[in-house]
């Protein structure tokens, strides 16, 4: 009499994980062919940092990073190093030279993006970070001035309008709308001064 209370839950136990599998079996089918395929990710999407450029005016293809220093010190693991030059537009007065960000270190908590001032460094959407090297792991953010080529070719940097932004779409189109403000603004006073410098 076990015997067949045995064969009966095992039994009962088989129906129910094969109820389950068709169940599912004429659903729509969610599995990605992954890395064939890839998901959409969310805007709010944590990857690593990456720079962002000046796309319109004089100094397009520059930094927009002021080497403020505001990522270094709000880093809770000191994994940011910043250098720096004097700035080429006269309104600015530095420009990073070098921004090295160490990986081994970085717990993307997202800090150094929310206290930059100047919005020049953004949370990307790559995710995948494997390395042979650690060495690797040591990435410079900042475009070489003299070639106008990017030292961080590994991140497959985006430019200008292709970022997909951290902060929610309508809060960029704000941002935007300021930055593009405040570029205008520095255009006019650079024009302003000029007739001023040629009369000296």
């Amino acid at each position: 009499m076990r015997f067949l209370i045995d064969v009966f839950k095992g039994l009962w136990s088989l129906f129910v994980g094969l109820g389950v599998t068709f169940k599912y079996m004429f659903r729509k089918k969610t599995t990605v062919q992954y890395p064939e395929i890839k998901k959409p990710l969310a805007d709010r999407f944590i990857g690593y940092v990456k720079m962002m450029y000046e796309t319109e005016g004089e100094f397009a293809g520059h930094t927009k990073c002021v080497a403020c220093m505001a990522c270094v010190v709000v880093c809770p693991v000191s994994c940011i190093q910043v250098t720096h030059d004097k700035h080429p537009d006269p309104t600015k007065k530095r420009i990073a030279n070098d921004f090295i960000l160490d990986y081994t270190k970085c717990e993307f908590c997202n800090l150094c993006v929310e206290a930059c001032n100047f919005d020049a460094i953004i949370m990307g959407h790559d995710y995948e970070l494997s390395f042979y090297d650690r060495a690797d792991m040591d990435m410079i953010l900042v475009k070489d001035k003299k070639y106008n080529d990017d030292l961080y070719a590994a991140s497959r940097r985006q430019t200008g309008s292709e970022y997909r932004p951290i902060i929610a779409p309508r809060e960029r189109e704000i941002v935007d709308v300021i930055n593009k403000r405040e570029h205008e603004e520095r255009l006019k006073k650079q024009a302003e001064k000029s007739p001023a410098q040629q009369s000296e």
